[in-house]
């Protein structure tokens, strides 16, 4: 199934409960409604539909006779409600040529609207042809206006909700000229039916990093991307009635506040269901969010895991599996935006490296490698601030897993990779100076050397050795027994070394730098199960991240 044909079976669902707007509608932020008298004169002031969301207006999203791409120099207005610069012929931006709106606005009401009886159409018609922009200032109406789109009503309905768009006449008229497509006949290859194709098709809006006008899913915009000589949406003929459907059912998900939608670094991901029985889709849907953070509760007894979704699920299974590590972080099963915030400068989200966030989700849905470049930036990320949490470690962790490297969960004093070993050893020599100097130091050696002994450990873990030797000395003043079993533990993991070849390394991969974070990170929080355990191996009273 084709990702247009899934939007479009969603659109149905999404139609059958009225969550969507008709075939020709779209749902538009609407800032004003102009209430009319039957000779279309105004009565009284704009009324302000925005809604107060902290210190800004947000207009609300109204269903409307469908807006449409205006390409070109030439004004083309929408049906019954447009931005003030078409609608009153007034506007904030020096840039725009109001007065040719205007034109068009009144233009295309006198041609639609020439045999109207009805008594709101009229009141519309009577207001376009009287209007002029001067009475914008007379009537003292407020500049916060221009450019918010406006609808307008009869005064005697304005309290019932009933727009003048709502009418019964208005259906009818935009009804046929919804009908009445630009391009000819041809086969849908969303629907298969033969059917009036789409020549442009609706923008999708609220995606992050595009115009607010809207952006295209499919589009042909240059002469180089036409096929044997057909123009625009015939080189991938898909009917109105399909376009209308894919595109209101994306920009429903994209929606601000949706549950459908998350802003993963600098990808706008939506996702849905598609079942047979709404309530099971639903419930998919509700447990997807909780798997990528979006929603919190979700009952989870109404999902039947099979088919694409159940793949989904066992690939998420094993993302977790991939990330399961011991001590675990406080949040033991992190959503994918809390892991790609420790991917980002200052933990900020609009430092999420570009294209990170899409890459690595594809990923775990599909149980692909997970992309390289999560393990270069988490690396980068532990050099450049030296915070070495259990979450990035398990990011770490996840990525050589998907490689198919064997990664211990926890603690595994058998394992005899250098850069785990040599990830133990720097956690070791940390706990000896601290131990020896005491808790309240300005800077232990992990904020002094961790980037240079994850990656050239030769230049460091030598002088490393001697600085232990001392303050192991100064241990055992106190406490020789405590200081003889720091010994012990440093010369286990020597052992695991190679003999006849040098302990330390020149440099170290990335996969081993990955490994050295692991192996410091199962040394420094290793919690011991029983005291005579405990007693042989040191373990820090510190809380892991």
């Amino acid at each position: 199934m084709s990702v247009l044909e899934a939007l479009s079976n969603a659109y149905e669902r999404l139609a059958d409960r009225g969550d969507v707007p008709p075939f020709g509608y779209s749902n538009e932020k609407i800032g004003f409604l102009i209430a009319l008298a039957e000779d279309g004169a105004p009565v009284g002031p704009p009324i302000d539909l925005r809604e107060e969301e902290g210190k800004r207006r947000i207009a609300p999203l109204m269903a409307v006779p469908a807006s449409f791409k205006r390409p070109g120099v030439t004004p083309r207005s929408f049906f019954l409600w447009d931005n003030s610069a078409f609608a009153l012929g007034v506007t904030a931006s020096e840039s725009k040529d109001a007065a040719a709106r205007l034109a068009a606005f009144r233009e295309r009401h006198l041609k639609e609207l020439a045999n109207t009886n009805d008594l709101g159409l009229l009141a519309l018609l009577r207001f376009v042809m009287t209007w002029t922009p001067a009475q914008f200032t007379t009537l003292g109406w407020p500049e916060d206006m221009k450019d918010q789109n406006v609808v307008f009503a009869l005064e005697s309905e304005r309290r019932k909700d009933i727009r003048i768009h709502d009418r019964p006449a208005a259906r009818a008229i935009w009804a046929r000229l919804a009908a009445a497509s630009e391009g000819g006949e041809g086969i849908c290859l969303v629907s298969g039916d033969r059917a009036p194709i789409a020549r442009l098709h609706p923008a999708i809006k609220g995606v992050w990093g595009a115009q607010s006008s809207g952006a295209s899913l499919i589009s042909f915009n240059l002469d180089a991307f036409t096929s044997y000589g057909h123009d625009q949406g015939d080189n991938a003929p898909v009917s109105e009635a399909a376009a209308f459907a894919y595109t209101t059912v994306l920009n429903k998900f994209l929606e601000r506040d949706s549950s459908h939608r998350i802003q993963i670094g600098d990808a706008s991901t939506v996702f849905w269901a598609d079942a047979s029985e709404a309530v099971v889709a639903e419930a998919a849907e509700a447990l997807f969010g909780v798997l990528l953070g979006v929603d919190e509760e979700v009952q989870v007894n109404k999902v039947r895991p099979k088919d694409d979704f159940g793949v989904i699920a066992k690939n998420f299974a094993r993302h977790l599996e991939a990330m399961r590590i011991a001590p675990p972080p406080k949040d033991e099963n992190p959503s994918i935006w809390h892991c790609l915030i420790e991917a980002a400068v200052q933990h900020k989200s609009e430092n999420i490296p570009p294209n990170l966030a899409g890459e690595w989700l594809r990923a775990i849905l599909t149980g692909a490698r997970y992309p390289l470049t999560l393990q270069s930036t988490v690396l980068m990320r532990l050099r450049a601030d030296k915070d070495i949490t259990g979450l990035r470690v398990a990011i770490l962790k996840s990525v050589l897993v998907t490689k198919g490297e064997e990664v211990p969960v926890s603690l595994d004093p058998e394992n005899r990779d250098p850069g785990y070993l040599l990830g133990r050893l720097f956690a070791l020599y940390e706990h000896v100076q601290t131990a020896a100097l005491g808790r309240n130091l300005n800077s232990t050696i992990k904020d002094k050397f961790y980037g240079a002994a994850a990656a050239t450990p030769r230049k460091v873990f030598t002088l490393l050795d001697k600085g232990s030797v001392n303050h192991l000395s100064k241990i055992a003043k106190e406490k020789k027994g405590y200081a003889v079993s720091l010994e012990k533990q440093i010369a286990a993991i020597m052992e695991h070394f190679n003999p006849s070849a040098d302990p330390f390394p020149a440099f170290l991969t990335a996969d081993q730098q990955s490994l050295f974070a692991v192996g410091y990170y199962h040394q420094k929080f290793f919690r011991p199960k029983d005291a005579a355990t405990a007693e042989n191996h040191i373990h820090s009273e510190e809380t892991p991240a």
